[in-house]
């Protein structure tokens, strides 16, 4: 089995190259949102070392599947962890699975990339939800963007964790069961 990723992976070495290298081009330029830097600055710690918050995973049925749970209290704004996995092209029609992310970069001919943590960490199973205690945001560290996840208010011990996967996400599935 293969273990869980604890940084972004890419699928090949010179898509790697050439996202970071339009990145840091549009750091250079000024163009990355202040929010994502001021982020990666924040939390690039908690980023480099794979940093997730202690949980516990439990099975919710057949119809949510499984759902991510906080094992400590956390305050406002907590980071609880990224969303890891494979940066990849979004170009495998047929091929889609429940744990594609936008990425926030194109190609040189705008074709879309996506993480896919199919077989990513653990934040992979935090379930949507329409009322969150999480948020998901681009921070920008090393020349690189990264999904975190952070709290919007105080959690609790083993208070489920969820956050509002978005619109886009809901158009080619079913709607979601209520978590809460």
């Amino acid at each position: 089995m293969k273990q869980a990723p604890i940084q972004l992976e890419f699928e090949n070495e010179s898509e790697r190259l050439a996202l970071y290298a339009e990145a840091v081009a549009h750091y250079e330029a000024g163009s990355i949102p202040k929010e994502r830097i001021d982020l990666g600055k924040k939390f690039k710690e908690l980023i480099t070392q794979g940093y997730i918050v202690k949980n516990s995973v439990r099975f919710l049925g057949e119809e949510i599947g499984d759902g991510f749970f906080a094992n400590e209290p956390l305050e406002e704004g907590a980071f609880v962890g990224e969303y890891v996995g494979c940066v990849r092209q979004n170009n495998r029609h047929g091929e889609m699975n429940n744990y594609l992310y936008s990425y926030p970069q194109t190609d040189e001919i705008g074709r879309n990339y996506v993480i896919d943590a199919e077989n990513g960490s653990h934040t992979r199973l935090i379930n949507h939800s329409f009322q969150p205690n999480l948020i998901a945001k681009y921070a920008f560290v090393d020349g690189y963007y990264h999904l975190i996840l952070l709290t919007l208010r105080e959690i609790q011990v083993d208070e489920q964790l969820a956050y509002n996967y978005g619109k886009k996400y809901w158009i080619v599935r079913e709607p979601p069961k209520p978590l809460f």
